[in-house]
C-alpha cells in the first residue's frame, strides 16, 4: 500500500486536478481554499494547490468521515 500511495502522490505532482487511472481525484465541495481528494484503495489524501505547490493536508483510512 505504501508503494501505491507514493505512486499516487507522484502522479498528483504531474497533474493535481485531472482524474485518471493512476489518480482518482475529486474536488471537495464548499472548501476555501479549494481542496481535493485523492483516493488510493481504502486511503484518502486531502490536498490543496497553492501556486505551483501541492500541499497535503491529511492522509487517512476511509473508515473515518471527511472533515
Amino acid at each position: 500500500m505504501q508503494r501505491r500511495i507514493h505512486a499516487g502522490l507522484k502522479a498528483l505532482m504531474k497533474e493535481p486536478f485531472k482524474a485518471r487511472s493512476s489518480a482518482d481525484i475529486k474536488p471537495l465541495k464548499d472548501t476555501k481554499p479549494q481542496k481535493h481528494r485523492l483516493r488510493i484503495g481504502d486511503y484518502r489524501i486531502i490536498y490543496c494547490v497553492e501556486s505551483d505547490n501541492v500541499k497535503v493536508i491529511e492522509l487517512f483510512k476511509r473508515e473515518r468521515e471527511y472533515r
